[in-house]
């Protein structure tokens, strides 16, 4: 009968079970520590094209100057009803997006700039709930929702029956928030408000030359058949004048992510913090398993002299690093959990824990154990038994 082999990475492991523990919270930092550069690299992208996630539709119309969400450049309403004549196409929606120049303020308080979104509501280019709930109070003049994860140094209550009760204005203009919806603010935005069309062109008569309600930031087109996207695509590609150009949803999500990855530097920064966090855990995860190598060489040393090879000692090594990666990888992502939750709510950024990038924080907490246990086990090979004895 044959016996059950022994593990020796696991009897080391499990032999002191504080210094283990300390270990894997040691290692769970490092966890946290990449999990929290990956997740505002990822809100870097992410944020700014929560708003395409929830437009109303298959298709998109911009400028054909307009190279990201951020830059205000707009195209003759006209091109919307062009548009409508095209085949499947159900609606043709416009959006009408305003960053410079809108001031809101706490009525007797100092004012800072906000998004201002607005749409028809008989026609509505964002599907949102809110829309609906909100419509009747926002088919009223001078009113307006505002983004619950607006900034708090607008003062902006969270609590709609304190929010009614605030006096705000717009442009120097009395505005009344009649509620809340959902998007996030981003890397430029702190604040977003959401109106009706009509509104929006009382409140922006001042910024624009003649009618406010001309120019239109985006068209959000709807059809009869989401399938037909490509077909209608091509259709108004050729139909419409080439001052516009025409996007899938999709098309624009990727076009608004390159700007972010490679106009804008933030990015970056949030990367190279990664690559930053990696080589820091590294440097933890070494510590560690040195620590913990250097404890046992009188025990390693014996290995060695009854005739163990080092090979025997690199397995031992890396399956103890494997086995402090799990250990360490489980606490760090439950405390990730509870930073993802907090950072979105402090921030407003969108922060999200999705199973791929759980997935590529494992391989990178695994990577950075099993490099610092080849690293470690030098000092294991390199023991003379002599020098113990």
């Amino acid at each position: 009968m044959t016996g059950r082999r022994i593990s020796l990475a696991r009897q080391n492991l499990s032999h002191e079970k504080t210094r283990t523990l300390i270990a894997s919270l040691g290692i769970g930092f490092a966890v946290v520590l990449l999990f929290i550069e990956i997740g505002f690299y990822n809100a870097s992208l992410d944020s700014p094209t929560a708003l395409i996630r929830i437009l109303n539709g298959e298709l998109i119309l911009a400028s054909k100057g307009k190279y990201s969400l951020v830059a205000e450049v707009g195209f003759p309403r006209e091109r919307l009803m062009q548009a409508r004549n095209c085949d499947h196409v159900e609606s043709a929606a416009p959006l009408y997006l305003r960053q410079m120049g809108c001031i809101l303020r706490v009525t007797g308080s100092r004012g800072f700039p906000i998004r201002v979104f607005a749409t028809d509501l008989n026609n509505p280019a964002l599907d949102l709930t809110e829309l609906t709930t909100y419509f009747d109070e926002l088919s009223r003049p001078q009113t307006a929702l505002v983004d619950a994860a607006t900034r708090d140094f607008y003062g902006v209550p969270k609590n709609e029956a304190a929010l009614k009760q605030l006096r705000f204005e717009l442009n120097r203009q009395d505005l009344n928030l009649v509620g809340h919806f959902r998007l996030n603010t981003d890397l430029v935005n702190d604040g977003n408000l959401l109106m009706s069309d009509r509104n929006y062109a009382h409140y922006l008569a001042g910024l624009s030359r003649g009618d406010p309600l001309s120019t239109v930031e985006l068209g959000v087109i709807r059809l009869t058949d989401p399938s037909t996207a490509p077909a209608v695509k091509a259709q108004l590609e050729t139909l419409l004048p080439d001052d516009v150009a025409v996007y899938t949803i999709d098309e624009f999500d990727r076009m608004e992510q390159k700007f972010w990855k490679t106009r804008v530097p933030v990015g970056g920064i949030f990367f190279v913090g990664a690559a930053v966090g990696f080589l820091v855990g590294v440097v933890i995860c070494y510590q560690i398993i040195y620590s913990d190598a250097a404890g046992q060489l009188p025990e390693f040393a014996t290995l060695k002299a009854i005739g163990y090879r080092p090979r025997y000692f690199y397995r031992v090594m890396i399956e103890q690093a494997l086995y402090l990666a799990v250990f360490g990888f489980v606490p760090g992502v439950l405390a990730s959990v509870v930073a993802y939750a907090w950072l979105s709510a402090s921030t407003g950024l969108v922060l999200q824990l999705t199973p791929a990038r759980v997935l590529l924080v494992f391989a990178f907490t695994v990577a950075m154990c099993l490099i610092s246990g080849v690293l470690a086990i030098r000092k294991v090979v390199s023991v003379d038994p002599a020098e113990l004895f």
